[in-house]
């Protein structure tokens, strides 16, 4: 500190020094080496500490490997040689107040993993019901990642894998029933969809707790 303001007081007094018109004192070497230093070592702390809040973790890398998991609080890593991954997951969805036709991409990159539970809530899609009559259905998708560590190396694009897995299994349903029975067993139709999902949602290190059709 004592260092950086007797450079800062050496930089105005030569500034000074150039508006009397008299000859200017340039900084020393013995003076930019302590502030390349100081510098240096502020560099190297904003690498090596992490800040993980709470409800989020961070998956670390050791030259490109998976290392470990780090749980909320204060961690240390190893500059240049750890690095935490950097996660970057996109998505279709629906502004809100906005029709469910409407819909919008999500982009997320971060280098965390929220633990929170996720909702995802899916633009209409055209199905054919067993008595051969389209109609258009969106549902909502609620999910929270367990196992972070499968979530991003398991899948490339957990929410787009989702969101796919869901609208295919809903299309599957409502190919086995008719138009009368879509509009009346829609809490079956919840309680299926989330038992087909749910299954195949585990390898991905994800609980999906719940699955609606929201309108047909």
């Amino acid at each position: 500190r004592s260092t950086m303001l007797e450079w800062f007081g050496a930089h105005e007094h030569a500034r000074r020094q150039l508006q009397e018109g008299e000859p200017a004192a340039f900084v020393t070497l013995d003076q930019l080496v302590p502030l390349a230093v100081y510098a240096a070592v502020l560099f190297l702390l904003r690498l090596s500490v992490k800040r993980v809040n709470q409800t989020e973790v961070m998956l670390v890398e050791r030259f490109g490997k998976f290392q470990k998991i780090l749980k909320p609080g204060i961690h240390f890593i190893i500059p240049f040689i750890e690095a935490p991954r950097h996660i970057h997951w996109r998505h279709l969805v629906i502004p809100p107040g906005m029709p469910s036709t409407t819909v919008k991409l999500m982009t997320v990159l971060k280098d965390r993993v929220d633990t929170r539970e996720h909702v995802l809530d899916f633009a209409k899609q055209t199905v054919i019901t067993k008595d051969t009559v389209a109609i258009s259905i969106n549902a909502l998708a609620y999910f929270v990642i367990r196992d972070p560590r499968l979530a991003v190396y398991q899948i490339q694009n957990l929410p787009y894998a989702i969101e796919l897995l869901v609208q295919s299994t809903l299309r599957n349903l409502l190919a086995k029933i008719t138009l009368d029975d879509a509009f009346s067993s829609r809490e079956q139709i919840n309680a299926e969809m989330l038992q087909h999902v749910a299954k195949d949602a585990q390898r991905w290190g994800v609980e999906i707790t719940r699955v609606e059709v929201v309108e047909i």
